[in-house]
């Protein structure tokens, strides 16, 4: 049982009434594993036929589920089969789902985003919501996810690049950095606020102490200059989600309401009632019934744990969706064009061009044979890079490993040796702290060493060499732990590693049976 403080047990006696009771039992209760289905990789009905847990549907998240007596791999006393544990089986690695408490799921599900929107993050770490938003663009539009906190978007900027969300930027800003730079840009923005966490004392007791130390006081001030600088940066006619893990009303109505009263183009939307869902508590303070919409969950009345959200809007909304979906239309040929321009025009420093690697066994082949034949060294084309003499066109050979790849709105950038798949709109962001920005596509030195982050944007039809395993090989887990892999054949190059059908990393292949494990150390499985 979690100890509770005593006024914070007065404000929920308030707030519940003869509810308060149920609230107090419910904190002796179990919390709730669940995911949530990356459906930017796989959709719901595939994952139906390689599902590998006992789950049942979250109601309020098509894509949730919860999972039931996850325990670990084999057999439990009795003999019956066990659930394995989510968090070390091969498709979280694949990023084919995100584990998450349920009714943080909320926030990212009631913003209406759809492919080409602009949209922002902007408190995005670890990257549960983000990485749902960056599922829900398709590789369309623009991702900007944020956190105040360099730290914390190292994870942030992971949990992207497992989940294959190239048309990302992932800056670590403040909100009043950010909105002095993309005023009016966004079609969407989420604020899962910084918050008390009362939602939260049931999964992690030690935010009590948080709690006692600053309270829901200290984070309404926070709140408010977030949703400022938010305003700042949505569009007219653009909808933006305010969510909170706590039950205050003095960080949940009560920040909407002098929001309101702030901004007065900005109005409550109505959201579809899902099970659990109860309605806002403006009777609580100055009272305006639109309140209502707003969306609560509450340990005792749900399968979750605590959440606030509401979903607002700013503006007239129809004449700004439908210059938006005009806009669209006649970007889609623009943005093609753009894309293939990129590869087009790429340049590229070779450091080793008679070492280069390939992106297929026999055409690296052909070209060590052609090198030796003009019989131009490494060496002297080291010297010449070293002298930068070597920027040049990129090679037809790496023009059309690009074109293959499966990114259809963005543009291809060179810097140092290394190829970038970066997202639209992001030319004059110099003043901010970027983190991360799309897809490092590749390295060029002596060889190409193609990124892990590639391989997790990969299915196994996107490459010419692939080794397939199953979820249920032990082989996928020696690989994850940075193994070698023996095979019954030779390759050479770069050999894309997949678990069912979906990239998980890469091998190296030197004309033997026994390939070098490319698996980025830092991620393996421990």
């Amino acid at each position: 049982m979690v100890n509770l403080p005593e006024k914070y047990c007065e404000n929920m006696k308030e707030l519940l009434q003869e509810e308060y009771t149920d609230y107090i039992d419910s904190l002796s209760e179990k919390t709730y594993q669940a995911i949530r289905i990356n459906t930017r990789k796989i959709s719901l009905q595939q994952w139906e036929k390689i599902n590998p847990f006992r789950t049942s549907p979250i109601p309020w998240v098509e894509n949730g589920f919860y999972i039931e007596d996850a325990m670990g791999n084999g057999q439990n006393e009795s003999g019956q089969q066990e659930s394995p544990i989510p968090s070390r089986h091969p498709y979280y690695y694949a990023g084919l789902y995100y584990i998450q408490e349920p009714s943080a799921m909320i926030p990212a599900s009631l913003l209406p985003v759809t492919p080409g929107d602009k949209v922002l993050d902007l408190c995005a770490a670890p990257g549960g919501k983000a990485t749902e938003l960056g599922a829900k663009l398709q590789g369309h539009g623009l991702l900007v996810a944020n956190d105040i906190s360099v730290s914390r978007t190292m994870a942030l900027a992971k949990n992207l690049q497992i989940a294959g969300i190239q048309n990302c930027l992932v800056t670590a800003e403040t909100p009043e950095k950010l909105a002095s730079v993309f005023t009016n840009f966004f079609d969407k923005v989420l604020i899962d606020a910084p918050c008390s966490g009362e939602g939260m004392f049931r999964r992690e007791p030690r935010m009590v102490h948080d709690w006692e130390e600053k309270g829901p006081a200290y984070y309404a001030k926070i709140q408010k200059e977030i949703l400022t600088q938010a305003y700042q940066m949505l569009k007219p006619g653009g909808k933006m989600v305010y969510s909170t893990c706590t039950f205050s009303l003095q960080e949940d109505e009560a920040v909407i309401e002098w929001f309101l009263d702030i901004y007065q183009d900005m109005k409550v939307c109505p959201v579809e009632r899902k099970e659990g869902f109860l309605p806002g508590r403006p009777e609580g303070i100055a009272a305006r019934e639109e309140l209502k919409h707003c969306v609560r969950i509450f340990p005792h009345k749900a399968k979750g744990e605590g959440h606030f959200a509401v979903l607002l809007q700013k503006g007239d909304s129809v004449a700004d969706a439908e210059e938006t979906q005009r806009s669209r239309e006649s970007l889609t040929k623009e943005h093609k064009k753009q894309l293939e321009d990129s590869i087009e025009d790429l340049t590229i420093t070779i450091e080793d061009r008679s070492q280069k690697g390939s992106f297929s066994k026999k055409k690296e082949y052909q070209r060590n044979k052609s090198d030796k034949k003009k019989g131009k060294s490494g060496r002297e084309k080291f010297e010449k890079a070293s002298q930068g003499q070597t920027v040049q066109k990129a090679d037809m050979q790496t023009k059309e490993f690009l074109s293959h790849l499966p990114f259809e709105e963005g543009r291809y950038v060179s810097h140092n040796n290394q190829i970038s798949f970066e997202p639209l709109w992001i030319e004059s962001l110099s003043k901010l702290r970027i983190v991360h920005k799309g897809v490092a596509v590749c390295e060029i030195k002596q060889k190409t060493a193609l990124s892990h982050q590639l391989a997790l944007c990969l299915r196994d039809e996107d490459f010419d060499q692939v080794i397939n395993f199953q979820a249920a090989d032990p082989q996928v887990i020696r690989y994850l732990k940075g193994e070698s892999i023996q095979t019954d054949m030779a390759y050479r190059g770069n050999i894309l590693v997949c678990v069912d059908g979906f990239g998980l990393g890469w091998c190296q292949g030197s004309g033997t049976t026994l390939l070098k494990n490319k698996y980025y150390p830092g991620w393996r499985y421990q």
